[in-house]
């Protein structure tokens, strides 16, 4: 089943369909963005605070001297300052995320790479625990990965590192796994929500 199988799901083909299609981060948000946004949607207008401070009086100074914070509410990345780019290969199901350059400078730049899966297609079981798997979530755009080497760059010198694992990605069950849920993918942006509830948007890179 190399790459997942021919019939891949529409978000996986958008993601990941060329092997050298790049994504760079443009926009995080916090549980609390995302959960104040889906409230807004619903129709909330009772204009309560769900206790995270984010009406506060002091939230702006908190932003300023905290810069961090700033997730809660939802952040641009300027990538003037950062570029954090990741690809998906659909072909290998390797994924590779790293940060190429800090202060427009490509002095210094670390990446991870290591396998991934789709909708628990690649994962271990039976052939046929596999194909439940896969047609119980078709469309669900559950993209879970574990990072295997971590590389560093500084200048001229390059560092490589494997990183440990108890078991086998394979073998791994998704709850120990981190793991993104696409959303949305078209030839522009990639949309997902993370395990731990916020979301991050990406803009395709010019190929």
């Amino acid at each position: 089943r190399e790459g997942g199988g021919t019939n891949k799901a529409p978000l996986l083909e958008a993601l990941a369909g060329a092997p050298g299609r790049r994504w760079e981060l443009a926009y995080l948000a916090g549980k609390p963005a995302v959960l104040a946004a889906r409230q807004r949607r619903g129709g909330r207008s009772d204009g309560a605070d769900d206790g995270d401070g984010a009406d506060s009086w002091y939230r702006p100074l908190e932003r300023l001297l905290l810069p961090w914070t700033r997730l809660r509410d939802g952040v641009y990345v300027d990538n003037g300052l950062v570029s954090a780019v990741q690809n998906f290969d659909a072909g290998t199901m390797q994924n590779i995320n790293g940060v190429y350059r800090i202060l427009d400078g490509e002095f210094l730049q670390t990446t991870v790479a290591g396998p991934f899966s789709w909708d628990g297609d690649g994962r271990g079981g039976t052939e046929a625990e596999r194909d439940a798997r896969v047609s119980g979530r078709r469309g669900a755009g559950v993209c879970a990965f574990r990072p295997t080497v971590a590389t560093f760059k500084l200048g001229p010198f390059r560092f490589e590192q494997d990183l440990p694992e108890e078991l086998p990605f394979d073998q791994t069950h998704i709850r120990d796994l981190p793991f993104f849920k696409f959303v949305h993918v078209d030839d522009r942006v990639a949309v997902a929500v993370g395990r731990s509830g916020g979301l991050a948007l990406w803009t395709r890179m010019a190929e």
